[in-house]
């Protein structure tokens, strides 16, 4: 399944757009994608490496740009599911935060975290469902070796 293209298809259950609180902003998450790649340099300690990119606009201001990308290695649990980050994050005492269901028909990320309160991210304080897409946006991870 290394390496794969998805795009967002959900939020919580809903389609884009979507509104949701990111730090002190509301944003309007419009797009997004997830990119899965092998490590080939073995420099990150883990697996692969996992970039998330979500589109959007924040502050109400129109233009569409990224309002978040994450880019983290992350560490095979078995051929279904990974976590991140992982690899040598983990030596800097920085525990995964979020699991990885890859599928066939998709891939769901969802966060580790019980509460929002210990949700750091924008990642971890929602419920993600990305589905394998050959249109890539501008940009992204799997145009980048």
């Amino acid at each position: 399944m290394i390496p794969a293209y998805f795009r967002l298809e959900k939020v919580d259950g809903a389609s884009p757009p979507i509104e949701v609180d990111y730090g002190t902003a509301r944003c309007v998450i419009t797009d997004g994608d997830l990119v899965l790649k092998a490590d080939r340099t073995g420099a990150s300690g883990g697996d692969g490496m996992i970039c998330i990119r979500l589109f959007g606009t924040t502050f109400g201001i129109p233009t569409v740009h990224v309002i978040h990308l994450q880019r983290e290695p992350f560490d095979r649990l078995n051929e279904e599911h990974l976590t991140f980050p992982g690899g040598f994050r983990h030596k800097q005492a920085i525990p995964p935060h979020s699991v990885v269901h890859c599928r066939k028909t998709g891939v769901d990320v969802n966060p580790l975290s019980a509460t929002d309160e210990d949700a750091g991210s924008l990642i971890q304080r929602h419920r993600w469902r990305f589905l394998p897409s050959r249109e890539q946006l501008a940009d992204s991870d799997m145009t980048v070796e």
